[in-house]
Protein backbone atom coordinates (compact mmCIF):
# COMPACT_ATOMS: atom_id res chain seq x y z
CA UNK A 1 0.00 0.00 0.00
CA UNK A 2 1.45 3.34 -1.09
CA UNK A 3 1.44 6.23 1.46
CA UNK A 4 -0.76 9.20 0.62
CA UNK A 5 0.70 12.39 -0.83
CA UNK A 6 -0.20 14.14 2.44
CA UNK A 7 1.84 11.71 4.51
CA UNK A 8 4.74 11.84 2.09
CA UNK A 9 4.70 15.65 2.02
CA UNK A 10 4.72 15.68 5.82
CA UNK A 11 7.72 13.35 5.89
CA UNK A 12 9.55 15.44 3.29
CA UNK A 13 8.84 18.62 5.27
CA UNK A 14 10.10 17.02 8.48
CA UNK A 15 13.27 15.89 6.72
CA UNK A 16 13.84 19.34 5.24
CA UNK A 17 13.56 20.95 8.67
CA UNK A 18 16.25 18.70 10.13
CA UNK A 19 18.65 19.57 7.28
CA UNK A 20 17.77 23.28 7.08
CA UNK A 21 16.74 22.96 3.44
CA UNK A 22 14.68 25.77 1.98
CA UNK A 23 13.53 23.72 -1.01
CA UNK A 24 12.03 20.27 -0.82
CA UNK A 25 11.02 17.78 -3.47
CA UNK A 26 7.51 16.49 -3.00
CA UNK A 27 6.53 12.90 -3.59
CA UNK A 28 5.25 13.70 -7.09
CA UNK A 29 8.72 15.07 -8.03
CA UNK A 30 7.66 18.71 -8.25
CA UNK A 31 9.96 21.16 -6.49
CA UNK A 32 8.26 23.32 -3.89
CA UNK A 33 9.68 26.40 -2.19
CA UNK A 34 8.19 26.88 1.24
CA UNK A 35 8.45 29.97 3.43
CA UNK A 36 9.34 29.40 7.06
CA UNK A 37 5.92 30.30 8.41
CA UNK A 38 3.90 28.29 5.91
CA UNK A 39 5.59 24.96 6.73
CA UNK A 40 3.06 22.53 8.16
CA UNK A 41 3.26 19.04 9.55
CA UNK A 42 0.29 16.67 9.48
CA UNK A 43 -0.32 15.55 13.06
CA UNK A 44 -3.24 13.34 12.07
CA UNK A 45 -6.83 13.59 13.17
CA UNK A 46 -7.44 16.63 10.97
CA UNK A 47 -4.79 18.76 12.71
CA UNK A 48 -1.76 20.48 11.14
CA UNK A 49 1.11 21.94 13.15
CA UNK A 50 2.74 25.14 11.94
CA UNK A 51 6.47 24.59 12.34
CA UNK A 52 7.51 28.21 12.93
CA UNK A 53 4.83 29.09 15.49
CA UNK A 54 3.84 25.78 17.06
CA UNK A 55 0.18 26.65 16.40
CA UNK A 56 -2.15 23.78 15.61
CA UNK A 57 -4.55 24.40 12.73
CA UNK A 58 -7.67 22.55 11.74
CA UNK A 59 -6.82 20.92 8.43
CA UNK A 60 -10.23 21.88 7.01
CA UNK A 61 -12.39 24.95 7.29
CA UNK A 62 -16.05 24.69 8.32
CA UNK A 63 -17.07 23.81 4.74
CA UNK A 64 -19.79 26.37 3.95
CA UNK A 65 -20.73 30.05 4.24
CA UNK A 66 -20.68 31.23 7.84
CA UNK A 67 -20.98 34.60 9.58
CA UNK A 68 -18.48 35.84 12.16
CA UNK A 69 -20.37 34.88 15.32
CA UNK A 70 -21.22 31.44 13.95
CA UNK A 71 -17.56 31.03 12.96
CA UNK A 72 -16.41 31.86 16.47
CA UNK A 73 -18.92 29.36 17.88
CA UNK A 74 -17.86 26.71 15.33
CA UNK A 75 -14.24 26.96 16.49
CA UNK A 76 -15.11 27.09 20.20
CA UNK A 77 -17.26 23.96 19.76
CA UNK A 78 -14.15 22.03 18.61
CA UNK A 79 -13.02 21.97 22.23
CA UNK A 80 -10.93 23.74 24.82
CA UNK A 81 -8.75 26.47 23.34
CA UNK A 82 -9.91 26.24 19.72
CA UNK A 83 -10.72 29.67 18.26
CA UNK A 84 -10.73 31.80 15.14
CA UNK A 85 -7.17 32.98 14.40
CA UNK A 86 -5.95 36.57 14.54
CA UNK A 87 -5.27 38.44 11.31
CA UNK A 88 -1.53 37.97 11.89
CA UNK A 89 -1.97 34.22 12.43
CA UNK A 90 -3.99 33.84 9.22
CA UNK A 91 -1.42 35.87 7.31
CA UNK A 92 1.33 33.64 8.72
CA UNK A 93 0.00 30.62 6.81
CA UNK A 94 -0.11 32.59 3.54
CA UNK A 95 2.89 31.75 1.35
CA UNK A 96 4.19 35.05 -0.05
CA UNK A 97 6.49 33.25 -2.49
CA UNK A 98 3.46 32.00 -4.41
CA UNK A 99 5.07 28.58 -4.83
CA UNK A 100 2.91 26.76 -2.30
CA UNK A 101 -0.81 26.51 -2.90
CA UNK A 102 -3.88 24.36 -2.66
CA UNK A 103 -7.36 24.46 -4.16
CA UNK A 104 -9.84 26.41 -2.07
CA UNK A 105 -13.14 26.35 -3.86
CA UNK A 106 -14.11 25.94 -7.49
CA UNK A 107 -11.54 27.69 -9.70
CA UNK A 108 -9.53 29.19 -6.82
CA UNK A 109 -6.09 28.48 -5.42
CA UNK A 110 -5.07 29.69 -1.96
CA UNK A 111 -1.39 30.26 -1.23
CA UNK A 112 -1.22 27.99 1.79
CA UNK A 113 0.21 24.55 2.44
CA UNK A 114 -1.24 21.82 0.23
CA UNK A 115 -1.94 19.92 3.45
CA UNK A 116 -4.95 22.20 4.03
CA UNK A 117 -8.37 21.18 2.67
CA UNK A 118 -10.16 24.49 2.17
CA UNK A 119 -13.54 25.17 0.60
CA UNK A 120 -13.27 28.95 0.37
CA UNK A 121 -10.81 31.81 -0.05
CA UNK A 122 -11.93 34.19 2.72
CA UNK A 123 -11.21 33.30 6.36
CA UNK A 124 -12.68 35.11 9.33
CA UNK A 125 -10.22 36.37 11.92
CA UNK A 126 -11.05 36.74 15.61
CA UNK A 127 -10.63 40.52 15.34
CA UNK A 128 -13.52 42.95 15.22
CA UNK A 129 -12.98 46.10 13.17
CA UNK A 130 -15.78 47.94 14.98
CA UNK A 131 -19.09 47.01 16.57
CA UNK A 132 -20.56 45.80 13.26
CA UNK A 133 -17.62 44.48 11.22
CA UNK A 134 -14.76 42.00 11.56
CA UNK A 135 -11.57 41.34 9.62
CA UNK A 136 -11.25 38.68 6.94
CA UNK A 137 -8.02 37.44 5.35
CA UNK A 138 -8.14 36.60 1.66
CA UNK A 139 -5.87 33.59 1.20
CA UNK A 140 -5.59 33.94 -2.58
CA UNK A 141 -3.88 37.33 -2.29
CA UNK A 142 -2.69 37.66 1.30
CA UNK A 143 -4.64 40.82 2.05
CA UNK A 144 -7.31 41.78 4.56
CA UNK A 145 -10.66 43.52 4.45
CA UNK A 146 -13.46 44.16 6.91
CA UNK A 147 -16.95 42.76 6.36
CA UNK A 148 -20.21 43.02 8.25
CA UNK A 149 -20.10 40.41 10.99
CA UNK A 150 -23.50 39.20 9.78
CA UNK A 151 -22.24 38.62 6.20
CA UNK A 152 -21.76 34.90 5.65
CA UNK A 153 -21.34 34.92 1.86
CA UNK A 154 -18.07 33.19 0.87
CA UNK A 155 -16.66 33.43 4.42
CA UNK A 156 -15.21 30.43 6.23
CA UNK A 157 -13.98 29.54 9.72
CA UNK A 158 -10.49 28.00 9.84
CA UNK A 159 -9.77 27.20 13.48
CA UNK A 160 -6.51 27.39 15.38
CA UNK A 161 -5.26 26.16 18.76
CA UNK A 162 -2.41 27.66 20.74
CA UNK A 163 -0.91 31.08 21.25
Amino acid sequence: MRPSKTILMSLVLAASLSTGASHVRAADSTATSITATSQMLDEGGGVLKQVATGLQWAQSDNGSDIDWNAGRKFCADKGSGWRLPSVAELLSIYDKSGKVSTGCGPGFSCQVSPLFALTGTWGWSNEANNSATAWVVILTRGNTTAFAATDAIKKRALCVLGS
